[in-house]
C-alpha cells in the first residue's frame, strides 16, 4: 500500500530499510497483552502487516482502515507505546530526491504476535503453580476412576508442555516461514492467536506422542 507524502508526482522516494522483523514474537506479559488488544492501537499493527511506514503515511493509512482520523502526534504517541513495549521499531528512512531531512519508517518488530501468557498460568520463566496443578488434578480426577492425582507429577507435565510447546511452535514456524505468514495474512490477532494456539498443542503431542501415558501416570498412585 503506498501513499504520496508530499503531492510530487516526479520526487522520487527511496525506503532504506535497517532492519527485517522476527517471524513471531511470543507475549507473555499482561500490559503488552492489553496493547495489543486496545481497539485504537491495534489498527496501527494491522496496518503495519503490508510494508513498514512513515508517520504521515500511518495517519491516512489509519483513517482509511477505522473510519476515524488521528493527527500526526497521535499516531506518533501510539508508535512510541509500541516500540517500549518491544511490538513496533525504526525500520529504516524514507529519503525524498532533493530533500535532505528524512522520515522515520516503523514497522514491526515481528511478523506474528502470539499471545502466550493468555494460555498458560505463570510465564515462562517461572512455570506452573502448584495450586493450580491441584486444580487440575481435581477437575480431570472423574476420567482416571475419581483417583486424586500425584500434584508434583502433574505439576511437571504442565509445566513440560507450557515451555516445550513453545520451543515446538517455534521449530515449526521456521520451517515453514513466510508459507506461514500467507495462511495468517488475513486473520485478525485472535483468530491468529487461535491458529498458532492449536498448531501449538498438535505440534507438541505429535513430538511427545508419551503425553497421554505420562498424565495417565499422574493417576496411578
Amino acid at each position: 500500500m503506498k501513499y504520496q507524502v508530499y503531492g510530487m508526482e516526479t520526487a522520487k522516494i527511496s525506503r532504506v530499510l535497517s532492519y527485517k522483523p522476527e517471524f513471531m514474537k511470543f507475549i507473555w506479559d499482561d500490559n503488552t497483552m492489553k496493547i495489543l488488544k486496545d481497539q485504537n492501537h491495534y489498527p496501527i499493527l494491522k496496518i503495519l502487516r503490508n510494508e513498514p511506514l512513515t508517520v504521515k503515511e500511518l495517519v491516512i493509512a489509519y483513517a482509511e482502515d477505522t473510519g476515524k482520523e488521528k493527527s500526526n502526534k497521535t499516531i506518533y504517541r501510539y508508535l512510541k507505546t509500541f516500540e517500549e513495549a518491544g511490538l513496533i521499531i525504526p525500520a529504516g528512512q524514507l529519503v525524498v530526491t532533493g530533500k535532505t531531512a528524512t522520515e522515520t519508517i516503523y514497522g514491526r518488530s515481528a511478523r506474528a504476535f502470539f499471545l502466550a501468557g493468555n494460555k498458560f498460568i505463570g510465564n515462562k520463566e517461572s512455570g506452573i503453580s502448584a495450586p493450580v496443578s491441584l486444580a487440575l488434578g481435581k477437575l480431570l480426577s472423574p476420567l482416571f476412576e475419581n483417583k486424586s492425582a500425584n500434584v508434583e507429577k502433574l505439576m511437571t507435565l504442565m509445566n513440560d508442555y507450557s515451555k516445550q510447546s513453545i520451543m515446538e511452535l517455534e521449530n515449526l514456524a521456521n520451517l515453514v516461514g513466510d508459507d506461514m505468514m500467507e495462511l495468517i495474512a488475513d486473520y485478525d490477532l485472535k483468530e491468529i492467536s487461535t491458529i498458532l494456539e492449536f498448531t501449538l498443542m498438535f505440534s507438541y503431542f505429535k513430538a511427545n506422542p508419551e503425553t497421554i501415558k505420562r498424565l495417565a501416570d499422574c493417576y496411578s498412585t
